[in-house]
């Protein structure tokens, strides 16, 4: 009778096979291939971005007060030449007033000691009327003795001090204040600057270890977490130092 060679003779073969099996399965993986390390890669990789977009909108934020502050500089700069002309258009025409009532005084003065009549009625109505109304439109130039000088002169910069001085509208305003302000907020956004590419080098570090397996995917992981822990801890720093610089000079 035929034997069938295609039978197993003992059953070894088959046990051999399911031991060849559960050998592969136990392999160990690799070192930083695991599901672990993904997750923790995954959770670095997101916080990143977090503080990537919330360093992005500070900066951004920064940009806009730093432009804000130079356009109202730049404002406050044309308002307060305005004013400045305005004051020196004033400070003359009160001169030119001032000018008009000494010399309208001399011809009066004249008229009054020509022995003449008819003159000297006529200075009288001048006197009266019209030196009258000179006075009133040369003050305070024909009136306050401060603005004389020693040589009979007026002293048109004096006046026009103390028109500054009394213009409160050119005293609110303050452009140097405005830029200075302006280049605060634009070296605060340098600082963040520098602050924003360490957090780049950190997901470059992060997205290295994403592609990468074994002992690169380490190292990328933990260069991304220390790069990200630097840049972070240097955007801190900005705000504390600025922060100290406005508290210093309040």
């Amino acid at each position: 009778m035929a034997t069938n060679n295609n039978l197993p003779r003992d059953g070894t073969e088959g046990e051999s096979v399911s031991q060849e099996r559960a050998q592969s399965e136990a392999v160990p993986e690799r070192v930083g291939g695991g599901g672990r390390t993904e997750g923790l890669i995954a959770a670095a990789m997101a916080i990143v971005l977090i503080a990537t977009a919330v360093a992005s909108w500070r900066s951004s934020d920064l940009g806009s007060r730093a432009g804000d502050a130079e356009r109202l500089g730049m404002i406050q700069s044309i308002q307060q030449q305005d004013f400045l002309n305005l004051d020196w258009q004033l400070a003359y025409q009160e001169a030119g007033n001032a000018q008009r009532h000494l010399l309208a005084e001399a011809e009066v003065r004249a008229m009054e000691i020509s022995g003449d009549r008819g003159l000297e009625a006529q200075a009288a109505n001048q006197r009266k009327y019209v030196l009258a109304n000179l006075a009133l439109l040369a003050e305070p130039l024909s009136s306050d003795p401060a603005y004389a000088r020693a040589d009979g002169s007026l002293d048109i910069a004096q006046r026009f001090a103390d028109l500054q001085a009394q213009n409160a509208d050119l005293a609110a305003l303050d452009p140097e204040g405005a830029f200075i302000q302006a280049e605060y907020y634009q070296s605060q956004q340098r600082s963040y600057f520098v602050g924003a590419v360490l957090l780049a080098l950190s997901l470059f570090w992060l997205g290295l270890a994403e592609i990468t397996r074994g002992k690169a995917r380490i190292t990328g992981l933990v260069m991304g977490v220390l790069v990200f822990l630097f840049g972070l801890a240097w955007i801190a720093g900005v705000e504390v130092l600025w922060a100290l610089a406005r508290w210093v000079e309040a």
